[in-house]
């Protein structure tokens, strides 16, 4: 991540605050986009993200930073917080038009639709990857995240990655025709 994890978590352990903050601003978009394309809901995501960084200061004693980088740590609390979701939750995505939107001049609902219809495929497209295939798509082409990186909040090296990355997207690809032909007129 770029910065002296050891030191910045010794401080959050001290309860300084600024400590804590700088991890929530490092950390909070990639934890929120990982749980976004697992729930499929902004609202859902930005709860369930919050609750991330809640376990984290409720478990800080259990975090050695030389063991992992912190967002590794945060990964797998989020991982744990989607599962009880997931568990709890069997309900269906759906777009939602707010009022708001409605005396916008600039709305664009068809805009925002296509926007959400996109993230609704990618995420049932998700569906058909396994946990760490779904992490390493997310962390590539959601975050942009080089291969080393993603190997170092996987534990994996750059090969692995690679591999796992090639059959996650073939899986897609596969998931995605399928889906399409579904849909095709007979």
């Amino acid at each position: 991540m770029g910065f002296n994890e050891g030191s910045l978590w010794q401080q959050a352990r001290q309860g300084e605050k600024r400590a804590f903050v700088e991890i929530y601003d490092r950390c909070y978009p990639a934890i929120f986009n990982y749980v976004f394309y697992r729930v499929g809901d902004r609202d859902q995501a930005e709860d369930l993200a919050a609750e991330v960084f809640i376990r984290m200061v409720e478990k800080l004693h259990t975090f050695q930073p030389g063991d992992r980088p912190i967002l590794a740590w945060l990964y797998t609390i989020a991982y744990h917080l989607v599962i009880d979701f997931h568990r709890k939750e069997a309900r269906a995505t759906l777009v939602e038009l707010e009022e708001n939107d409605l005396s916008d001049p600039t709305y664009q609902p068809e805009a925002q639709i296509e926007e959400r219809i996109s993230q609704y495929q990618l995420v049932r497209a998700l569906r058909f990857l396994n946990e760490v295939q779904r992490q390493v798509i997310v962390l590539k082409f959601v975050e942009r995240r080089s291969n080393c990186e993603i190997g170092s909040l996987l534990g994996k090296d750059e090969g692995a990655i690679k591999s796992i990355q090639h059959r996650a997207i073939r899986t897609l690809r596969k998931s995605l025709e399928a889906e399409e032909q579904s849909y095709e007129p007979s």
